[in-house]
Order: C-alpha cells, then sequence, then structure tokens
C-alpha cells in the first residue's frame, strides 16, 4: 500500500517539477469550472479532468459525514461504475477503511490532504469490501479524502483500476493528495456560487428571499443566516443541522416543492443530487383563497361587509365568512392588522 500525505515529499528534483506542473494544469481549470458550472455538472467535469492526469477505468466523488456507521452521504458522482455501485456500496459501508485510512491518523484535518493506494487481492480489507471489490471488478483503488473537523464533513476521492491492469504509481497518490483539499475548496466555492447567483435571479423580488443548499436528506450544507432565522420564526422548537421535520417530510428526490404557512414561504428545486432552497416571508396569495383574498383586499382597503358584498355579488354572511378564514390563516385579529398584513 502506497500512502502519502500532502506537502513537500523526497524525490528528484525533476519528479518534483514534474509534479507541481501537473497540479498546476490541474487547478487552473478547476477553480475555473467551479464559477461557472451548476452542481453535479461540475462534479462530472471534475471527474473527466481528472482522466486527463491519473489514467482509470472508473471514479466516485462524493461528500459525507463521517459517522461510527461509515459516511453519510450528502452527494455523490460517480463515472463509468456500475449503475448499482453506490446501493452495494451502501450495504457494506461500515466495512470500507478507504475514507478513515486517506483521512490520516485519526481523521484529523491538520493537513492539506492525504492519499493511498491498495491492491485487494493483497490489502486486508473485510470480507464485504473484497465482495463488493470482485462484484464490481475493481483490482486497484487510490482514494483521496479532505475532512473538516469538528463536523467530520469529508470530500473523499476514489478512483479505480479493473483486474489485469497496473498499480497506482507513487506519482499518482502524491498528486491526488496534492490537489484533493483543492477538490473540497473547489466544491464549496461551486455550492457558493450557485446560491448567489440564486440570490442574484430573485433579489428583484419585493420581497427579499434567503438561499440554502440542503441534502435529499434535508441535512444543512449550506444556508444564509436569514434562512435560518425565518426556519426558527416559523418552527419555534426547530435547532439544528437538518431541516424541520414537517419540512423534511415533503422532499422527495430529484423534484422541486414548496411550502408556505403563516410565517414563512419555502420552495426548492434540485441541482445535481442537492437541493437549492429559498425562504420569505408568506404572501398573502401563499395562504388564502382566491376569494378569501378578493374579500380580505377589499374589506382591508376601507369598505364594510355589505360593501364588499355588494361589489362581489355575495351575501354579506358570505363576507363574514371568508373573512373568519382569512383572519385565521393570516394569524391577525382585526381589521387594522389585516389591511397591514395584506397592504403593508
Amino acid at each position: 500500500m502506497i500512502q502519502h500525505p500532502a506537502g513537500p515529499a523526497v524525490g528528484e528534483t525533476s519528479r518534483e517539477l514534474r509534479l507541481a506542473a501537473s497540479v498546476s494544469r490541474l487547478l487552473l481549470p478547476l477553480y475555473r469550472l467551479a464559477l461557472h458550472e451548476p452542481i453535479g455538472a461540475f462534479e462530472r467535469q471534475v471527474l473527466g479532468l481528472l482522466r486527463e492526469f491519473i489514467d482509470f477505468d472508473s471514479a466516485w466523488l462524493g461528500c459525507s459525514t463521517l459517522t461510527p456507521g461509515g459516511p453519510s452521504l450528502h452527494s455523490s458522482q460517480t463515472l463509468d461504475t456500475a449503475p448499482d455501485f453506490v446501493a452495494e456500496w451502501e450495504q457494506c459501508k461500515a466495512d470500507d477503511p478507504l475514507v478513515a485510512l486517506a483521512a490520516g491518523p485519526g481523521g484529523h484535518a491538520g493537513h492539506a490532504g492525504h492519499a493511498v493506494a491498495l491492491c485487494v487481492r493483497h490489502a486486508p480489507l473485510p470480507a464485504p469490501m473484497r465482495i463488493l471489490c470482485a462484484r464490481q471488478r475493481i483490482r486497484h483503488v487510490l482514494c483521496g479524502a479532505q475532512v473538516a473537523l469538528p463536523a467530520r464533513r469529508a470530500t473523499h476521492l476514489s478512483l479505480y483500476r479493473a483486474p489485469g491492469r497496473r498499480p497506482y504509481a507513487e506519482r499518482d497518490v502524491r498528486l491526488v493528495a496534492c490537489v484533493i483539499g483543492h477538490l473540497d475548496a473547489a466544491l464549496d466555492h461551486n455550492r457558493q456560487c450557485r446560491l448567489r447567483a440564486m440570490r442574484a435571479v430573485h433579489d428583484t423580488a419585493a420581497v427579499p428571499q434567503a438561499a440554502a443548499l440542503a441534502d435529499a436528506w434535508g441535512r444543512i450544507l449550506h444556508a444564509d443566516a436569514s434562512f435560518l432565522a425565518q426556519l426558527q420564526q416559523a418552527w419555534p422548537g426547530w435547532h439544528g443541522a437538518a431541516l424541520p421535520e414537517p419540512l423534511r417530510l415533503r422532499l422527495q428526490p430529484g423534484t422541486g416543492g414548496h411550502l408556505a404557512n403563516a410565517r414563512i414561504r419555502l420552495s426548492w428545486e434540485p441541482e445535481g443530487d442537492l437541493l437549492l432552497m429559498r425562504a420569505s416571508p408568506p404572501a398573502p396569495g401563499d395562504l388564502l383563497a382566491p376569494r378569501e383574498l378578493a374579500v380580505a383586499r377589499l374589506f382591508g382597503s376601507g369598505l364594510s361587509h355589505k360593501e364588499v358584498a355588494r361589489r362581489l355579488g355575495i351575501a354579506p354572511t358570505t363576507v363574514r365568512h371568508h373573512l373568519r378564514q382569512a383572519y385565521a390563516k393570516l394569524e391577525v385579529s382585526d381589521k387594522g392588522a389585516l389591511a397591514s398584513r395584506l397592504l403593508g
């Protein structure tokens, strides 16, 4: 097994210069892609870019939180793996030692990154991992990881070669060790850029919107402070790294959606396997039926029950019914508060 932390390594000067040149040629397009590509497309292009520098048959790039039961995935991008690769790995991830090995001693993040290469035939892998590698035709693995403490958030990259291929060379391991920290930073930069782009689209709205990025299970990866504040206002007992449970129950993998109540308006849309989310104070139209809204606006503008009834061609008792519904949904109790909510 070849193992290397990032940083200066002992070797011939010519090898060091070639390695530095490879790192430089890789990093320039890496950060350029992070600025412009959508989430998901960026990860796919990163794997294609890496293939220009390291020969591999298939690859996997993931972001996760390290737990005692194995990595808990937030996002995952594969290249040329079998369709069931990630699902099969999920069944035996507690036996996967590669992320812990690549993260370095104790999984600490006090270095720029770490990488290991091993041959499945000779490495002391647990039986479930050997079976996985055999089924997926993986003989050689090159894995790099960057771990951020105290949250133990990890970016991990695995490059695979099939049986009959040569093992990874020391130069390959050192290259991954040098770039894994940059890859982690570029992923973060890409996601922040996407949030900024989303804010820019919606900043022209009359009501300012806050943004966040969550995974398909509702775990918050990035969020504006105002987004978190609005969640706390809408669900006063909520706190933590995951979205409130009523919101999490509405999430469906790969699909967008929306939710509105008297305190918050939320919408979300998929990008890659993550969710871009927006939050703002609710508009009356989010909460009221069309007739309730029409009655409430006329009444709030100063008309009496009878005047509203004549204007809309309905009975005064119907006006009162719609107003009771509007008061309850908007959580107001008098005409002044109703007018302020509708017109303010």
